[in-house]
């Protein structure tokens, strides 16, 4: 453990790294007339980047895509209390040409029902590397009813997804990564480097229009970090509630970074519950590094696996040919680790692998371990990420939850 003065000076270079101000900065506050997309699209217009537009109480039918191209802070009144719907159509798009911080903030959008349209997507640095990254993003206290990734990183996007509820989304939060930049990048558990996706609620009920996708979505290269969530299925009783999935790649990788389809980087998955009236799996994992610990599921009806993988080279000749039949395979499960988790009150002590051609591939004792990164693995020692994440921190304010040994912790000179 470290002094609170080590700490503190933790918290801002960490806040640094983010693009976050940590000192006092002028910024205007602007108020829209009214929710109508007409009023808060002059109220941005009227805005520069670090300012803050407030969205008042009301209620408003988006029949157009707002397109937010400057580093602000839109804030509605409060879920309760700003509502924005839409019939079908993609209600806000976020590309900025610079790496600053944006928010949003305190708004219900409700989609039109059965809507293949995500709601909110976030443009980072593309697959081909062209565009801007923004890894100081911030979606919070907001309500998401419907929408097919309703929120929808795309690309290079890090920041925190927080307090936020989903109500029968086909996929609550759906990520697509930028590829082979993504790989390319340290892979640092425990680090700010990732996409956290923290303290929010994903419900499906019988009300859903459609049979839901998993609430949390990878492919192409993601990295998440997802802890203290709640996924509730208890009440959707007409299907199976599906809840994670993290993508492999999807044909063999070439070096094209114009069409080849990586698979996800890493995912650090706990402090999580999860309940089904029924499902069939909880997590599917075809990719990457998985750090999936003290999360606590149940199901109601029937069995579940807790942990499913995967490696589709084995078997999906859908995108490969001629089958993979020798480890390794590209971008598959690796330095992967379970523990702590427990399935109807008992102790999850092994995974499930989902295809009879998936033993060559990933194997315990060498892709993955039932127990915490230890002495020899990879990623050890291994360390949260510090809670709540440094961007609620410097927004919010509050105390944050020291980690014992934050990664790439330096004390400089003064």
């Amino acid at each position: 453990m470290f002094s609170k003065q080590s700490y503190l000076r933790y918290l801002a270079l960490t806040a640094i790294g983010l693009g976050i101000s940590v000192l006092p900065a002028q910024a205007a506050t602007r108020t829209a007339a009214s929710a109508s997309l007409t009023d808060v699209s002059a109220a941005i217009a009227a805005s520069v980047d670090g300012d803050t537009v407030n969205i008042p109480a009301g209620s408003a039918t988006w029949g157009s895509t707002l397109k937010l191209t400057k580093a602000i802070t839109l804030k509605g009144a409060g879920s309760g209390s700003t509502k924005i719907s839409a019939n079908g159509i993609t209600m806000m798009v976020i590309s900025l040409s610079a790496n600053k911080p944006v928010r949003v903030s305190g708004i219900n959008f409700t989609n039109a029902g059965g809507t293949k349209s995500p709601t909110l997507i976030i443009w980072g640095s593309s697959h081909t590397g062209t565009g801007t990254p923004i890894t100081s993003l911030r979606v919070d206290h907001c309500n998401f009813t419907f929408g097919k990734r309703a929120v929808n990183p795309d690309g290079y996007v890090y920041g925190v997804i927080d307090h936020n509820t989903f109500v029968n989304c086909d996929i609550g939060v759906g990520i697509t990564g930028d590829d082979d930049y993504a790989w390319k990048r340290p892979i640092e558990p425990g680090s700010i480097n990732t996409l956290c996706i923290e303290d929010n609620t994903f419900t499906i009920n019988n009300s859903t229009p459609v049979a839901p996708n998993e609430q949390i979505y990878h492919q192409e290269g993601t990295r998440t970090t997802i802890r203290r969530n709640t996924f509730d299925g208890r009440a959707y009783t007409n299907g199976s509630s599906l809840f994670f999935d993290c993508h492999g790649n999807q044909g063999y990788y070439t070096g094209n970074t114009s069409t080849d389809f990586r698979g996800t980087v890493l995912v650090e998955f706990y402090n999580n519950i999860m309940k089904a009236y029924k499902t069939y799996r909880m997590l599917y994992i075809r990719a990457g590094t998985t750090f999936a610990y003290n999360n606590t599921m149940t199901c109601d009806s029937g069995s579940a696996t807790a942990f499913a993988l995967t490696e589709e080279e084995a078997w999906q000749t859908q995108f490969f040919n001629p089958l993979k039949t020798t480890w390794p395979a590209q971008d598959q499960v690796t330095n992967s680790h379970f523990w702590n988790n427990t399935m109807n009150g008992a102790a999850v002590t092994s995974v499930t692998l989902w295809n009879a051609k998936d033993s060559t591939f990933i194997q315990q004792g060498r892709d993955y371990w039932m127990s915490a990164p230890a002495s020899g693995n990879k990623y050890y020692p291994y360390t949260a990420l510090v809670y709540p994440h440094p961007l609620v921190t410097a927004q919010d304010g509050g105390t944050a939850t020291a980690p014992s040994a934050p990664k790439n912790f330096k004390v400089l000179a003064p």
